[in-house]
């Protein structure tokens, strides 16, 4: 550490014999000063100290506190820290990364090639996990879907035995059909007595508006009832009072579903008939039927 030296002057040198070595003395401190506050970038007015034009710039002491903290020292910054302990990360760059609290990501994350994700507890995504390579189950493995949906108050109750049941599937007609919101996984649909009627959004001919169903959305529909005879799976533009689109055109003369009326369900096959349909949306411009959207991925038990 640099210190700095003055000339002394004795208790019998007289006052005016030591002019010189005064003026010596003053001028060893201006400069020592003055070379002090430039290195250190000292504002005394403004409370600034600025070690950004020194060689090491470096600060060592036992504790700091600040009230933000802005990382580098010029230029655009890559990191800060404000007084309420938010942070911005430009750009991280550590072989290490711990956090023993919540860590919470609003913007793009992005995992290199060689980048591993090991998650011991309970990961949540509340946005969409798009997965651009495989995705491996281990020995341990498994899916568990939580968005079936079913008639209220039928969860966790027996198989019905009647076959005129509805068996906790969603009832429902020609006039209040089952709206389809894209984050089902599998609907309980009872199909007895009159069919199934689901839509995803209404309009009259090519003028309905498409819904906010992300495209390659799938569902699964599961028969309930123990029907005694086919029953359908209504879809297209259907309805008397209410004209609505729900994905595929039943006309005979265009998608050669059973007798027009839409998709066959086997009778006396409650619970182990299903279908699996795809949402692809294409409306058919200038006509009054749609031309398509669901598309019939897998089926059993059902006529298509």
């Amino acid at each position: 550490m640099a210190t700095v030296n003055i000339n002394e002057i004795l208790g019998s040198d007289s006052i005016s014999g030591s002019r010189v070595t005064l003026n010596s003395n003053f001028l060893i401190l201006q400069n020592w000063i003055n070379g002090y506050v430039s290195v250190f970038g000292i504002d005394t007015t403004n409370g600034i100290l600025n070690l950004s034009g020194a060689s090491t710039g470096s600060v060592i002491a036992k504790i700091g506190r600040f009230d933000s903290i802005s990382l580098p020292s010029t230029g655009t910054a890559k990191t800060s820290f404000n007084s309420l302990g938010g942070g911005l990360f430009v750009d991280v760059q550590t072989t290490t990364f711990t956090a023993s609290g919540a860590v919470v990501l609003n913007g793009v994350t992005t995992f290199g090639t060689l980048s591993a994700i090991v998650a011991g507890g309970i990961s949540t995504f509340n946005g969409t996990l798009n997965a651009n390579a495989k995705v491996n189950l281990g020995p341990q493995g498994h899916v568990v879907s939580q968005n079936t949906t079913y008639a209220s108050g039928t969860a966790g109750t027996p198989f019905p035995v009647s076959l005129s049941s509805a068996g906790g599937g969603v009832v429902t007609s020609v006039t209040s059909p089952y709206v389809v919101t894209g984050l089902e996984d599998v609907i309980y649909a009872a199909c007895e007595p009159n069919g199934f009627f689901m839509k995803v959004c209404d309009g009259v001919g090519a003028g309905a508006t498409l819904p906010a169903i992300a495209p390659g959305t799938r569902v699964t529909i599961v028969n309930t009832s123990g029907n005694t005879a086919p029953r359908s799976i209504y879809t297209g533009v259907t309805g008397t009072t209410s004209t609505y689109y729900t994905g595929f055109n039943t006309d005979i003369n265009y998608g050669h579903y059973p007798s027009g009326t839409g998709i066959l369900v086997a009778a006396l096959k409650p619970y182990h008939a299903s279908i699996t349909l795809q949402w692809e949306p294409r409306i058919g411009a200038g006509q009054a039927t749609q031309n398509g959207s669901w598309v019939v991925l897998n089926a059993v038990n059902m006529t298509i």
